[in-house]
Formats: C-alpha cells, sequence, structure tokens
C-alpha cells in the first residue's frame, strides 16, 4: 500500500491512456449532443446549465492557484465541499471549484459552499467541451470524488498535465464484483491518478484489484469526519441555554413522517424517570412541524416554534420547524437519535451532531451511511436503538456519561486528516519550472 507520496505515471503511459480515452469520448459525443438537447426539451436542465455544460458561460477563475473537486450526485459534492473547507483554513491563498451533474447537487451545494469556493456544472463529457473547461480553469490539483471516471474529462486533465487525486473511493463487495467486467477501462483509468484514498481496507483491495497501481493507495476513511460545527448566533445558544436552566433535553433531529410515534412514546417512558425532561423535535421538511405538534400534543403538552410559542416549564416537547438552526440544537442536547433510520430513507449525517459533541441514536435503515455508523459504533460514539424502551435508556445513559470527545479525536478520522495534511503538503510545493527553451526540440 502508498507510503503517502505522490506517484505521477510514466508521461508516455499517461499520454497513450489519455489518447485511448479521448477516442472514446470522441465516439460518444453525439450521445451527449442528443441527451443534453433531450434533457433540455424536457425541463431536465435550464438553458443556464447546458451552456455551463457546454462551457460557454463559465464563471470567471479568479486569480491564484485552484483546486478543483469533481464529483457526480449531492453526496459526493457535500462531501468535496467538507473537504475544501478544511483545506481553506490551511492555504488561504487557495481558490476551489467543486463540478457536479445534476441540478439537485447545484442547489444542495448553494448552501454549503466554503469561503472562495464556486460550483459549475461538469462539462459535456466531448472532447471540446472539456478541452474549453480544462483550458478555462487551468486547475492546479484535480480530485475526483469517488469512482465516477469520465473519459473525456480524465483525458483532458491528464493531456493537459494536471495532477490528479482520487478520493473517497468507496467499493462494496457486490460493486466490485460487477465492475470486474469493466477491469480493462479502470486499468486504463486509475494508473492516471497520483494518488488514491479508499475508505476503508476492502475498497482499497477492490480499486487495486480493479487495476490501481497498489503503491499509490491508500485509506483515509471517511472524508465526512472532517465535518465542521454548525454555525450559531451566540446570543441565541446563551438565551435558550438560560432558559431551561438544569433541565435534561434530547434531540430527535431530521425526523420523517412515521418516526415520531416511537420517539414520543420514548420520551414518555423517559419522564417518568425524569419528569422534567425535553424533547426537541427537528423534523427533517419544517413544513410538516404543525402535524407533528399535533400528534405530539395527544399524549403531553407542546410548544411549536414557527407559531412563536413561548417555551414553557410545562411543555414536554418543543416541535423546532424552522431552517438553519441545527447548529443550536445540536449544542443545546447533548444526545440526538438521528432520523431517517426508522423508516426506509437511509438514514442521514451523524458527523454534524458528533462534531458538537452530541451523541448519536438511530435505526436500522442507516444504508446511506451504513460504513460510517458502523465505524463510530465500534468506538462507542453511534449507538442502534429500534423501540421506545431502548431508545429511553439509552438517552438517560448518554446523560449520566456526558458529551463524548471531539469528533478529531477518534480515530476514524486520523486517515482523512493524513489525507489533507498530504493535499496541503503537495500544494504547498512550488510548481516545477517549466523547461528552458534551448532544451526544447
Amino acid at each position: 500500500m502508498s507510503d503517502g507520496t505522490p506517484h505521477p505515471a510514466p508521461a508516455a503511459r499517461t499520454a497513450a491512456a489519455a489518447r485511448t480515452l479521448r477516442a472514446i469520448a470522441t465516439l460518444e459525443s453525439p450521445l451527449w449532443r442528443w441527451a443534453l438537447s433531450w434533457r433540455l426539451r424536457k425541463g431536465k436542465e435550464t438553458p443556464d446549465s447546458v451552456r455551463q455544460k457546454w462551457v460557454i458561460d463559465a464563471p470567471a477563475r479568479a486569480a491564484g492557484p485552484l483546486v478543483w473537486g469533481h464529483g457526480v450526485g449531492v453526496g459526493e459534492c457535500l462531501t468535496l465541499a467538507t473537504l475544501f473547507q478544511t483545506l481553506g483554513e490551511r492555504l488561504p491563498g487557495h481558490h476551489f471549484l467543486i463540478t457536479s451533474t445534476s441540478r439537485t447537487s447545484g442547489a444542495a451545494l448553494q448552501k454549503a459552499l466554503p469561503p472562495r469556493c464556486v460550483h459549475q456544472f461538469a462539462p459535456a463529457d466531448t472532447v471540446e467541451a472539456t478541452q474549453r473547461f480544462i483550458r478555462h480553469w487551468q486547475p492546479d490539483l484535480a480530485l475526483w470524488c469517488e469512482l465516477d471516471l469520465w473519459p473525456g474529462l480524465l483525458s483532458a486533465a491528464a493531456l493537459q498535465g494536471t495532477p490528479m487525486w482520487l478520493v473517497n473511493a468507496r467499493v462494496s463487495a457486490a460493486s466490485a464484483k460487477a465492475k470486474r467486467w469493466v477491469r480493462p477501462y479502470y486499468r486504463l483509468t486509475l494508473p492516471l491518478f497520483e494518488r488514491i484514498y479508499a475508505q476503508d481496507e476492502a475498497a482499497a483491495q477492490a480499486v487495486a484489484m480493479l487495476g490501481a497501481p497498489a503503491d499509490r493507495v491508500g485509506v483515509a476513511g471517511t472524508i465526512k469526519a472532517l465535518a465542521r460545527s454548525l454555525p450559531v448566533d451566540a446570543g441565541a445558544l446563551a438565551a435558550w441555554g438560560s432558559r431551561w436552566g438544569e433541565r435534561p433535553v434530547w434531540l430527535a433531529a431530521s425526523t420523517h413522517e412515521g418516526e415520531e410515534a416511537t420517539l414520543l412514546e420514548a420520551h414518555r417512558l423517559i419522564r417518568h424517570e425524569h419528569p422534567a425532561a425535553l424533547l426537541i423535535i427537528a423534523p427533517r421538511y419544517p413544513a410538516r412541524g404543525a402535524a407533528v405538534a399535533q400528534q405530539a400534543a395527544q399524549s403531553m403538552p407542546v410548544a411549536l416554534r414557527s407559531s412563536e410559542q413561548a417555551l414553557e416549564d410545562r411543555h414536554a416537547v418543543y416541535v423546532a420547524d424552522t431552517m438553519g438552526e441545527m447548529g443550536l440544537w445540536y449544542r443545546l442536547a447533548s444526545v440526538a437519535f438521528v432520523g431517517g433510520s426508522l423508516v426506509p430513507v437511509g438514514g442521514h449525517n451523524p458527523f454534524e451532531a458528533l462534531a458538537l459533541g452530541c451523541r448519536v441514536l438511530h435505526g436500522a435503515q442507516v444504508h446511506n451511511f451504513s460504513d460510517s455508523y458502523e465505524a463510530l459504533a465500534a468506538d462507542g460514539l453511534t449507538c442502534l436503538a429500534q423501540d421506545p424502551g431502548l431508545i429511553a435508556r439509552l438517552v438517560q445513559q448518554a446523560w449520566r456519561e456526558g458529551r463524548p470527545p471531539p469528533l478529531a479525536h477518534w480515530r476514524g478520522a486520523q486517515g482523512a486528516l493524513q489525507m489533507v495534511d498530504d493535499l496541503v503538503l503537495m500544494l504547498s510545493e512550488p510548481p516545477p519550472a517549466p523547461p528552458h527553451p534551448a532544451s526544447r526540440t
């Protein structure tokens, strides 16, 4: 496995692979033209997004070093935003670009972009569009998130001489088996990357099996472990903290329809032992707030934030049906049940809670974050709880034990932190001097 040192591919081999990929992209060009035209007619694209994908109307490039990260979906793009937030704090002179394919990922990024970072839709994977993209942005480093490797974009970056690293590589056993049929493609593309960071040892071995040089592959864990604390209004935090004093508080975060009944029953059991206990419910979709409050009011006193109803000592439940305040609720509670896990949603990000020292409980349906939850559970930072009785017991246990250590101290975050150190070292080194004119042939 890797010793942490970037390993550039031999120039001749890189050029040959890039030319082959460019030939593949050339063959695919008519399909891209048809697909974008069809998507525009169906309303799946806008004229602006299509212009960006043909690199006709790209955002301006800021002066100075630029790191480009490419992801396909919402999850990959938010992962890159987390990474660029951390890198930006270490490299104040660098700028960042994230490219994505879908309008949903572009919309999600608008609220998550770190400072000095812009978003553009990824170019159509044709030779002309990708070459225009690379010439416009001139990235100093390209980071590909996961294993969606496009031939046109890869070849344009490789022929430009852009260093490329692959991060957050995730390959399940089933995925690795399916990818065996396209192993020749991965044997062509994976050696183009100087460094490859997998999420776990199994993924690292699978990536090497697919064709990555083993000495360039390392394990970084999940980049989500770099999550920064959600923002909070200091005045609001102080006011709320004094408002309920010593009341024991727990949070039901990002809940979905069908979950609140279980959590309300758990709270009813908790109040047998802690009559002053308060449950904050922050539904994933604030529009459900009134319905959640109505459901809770059938068994205990409730206050609803959107109605500006004052929280009183008699209230057992507070429905926080607002946007942008999770940083407040996670700071006020020492334990949270993270929703989307009792119903078939796939779970939600546990790292936002853990970054603020909030212990996490969850249901069984966390397939969107299964690797993360498994690693966190092994270190006692998260716990599976399905029924009201177990949830009630674990909430009270968390109150007794207090807040967990900061997420940065978690051993599962050490690989991601080392990857950041490697990136900072690489980006801090001066670029090689161009050859002297007299040496050119």
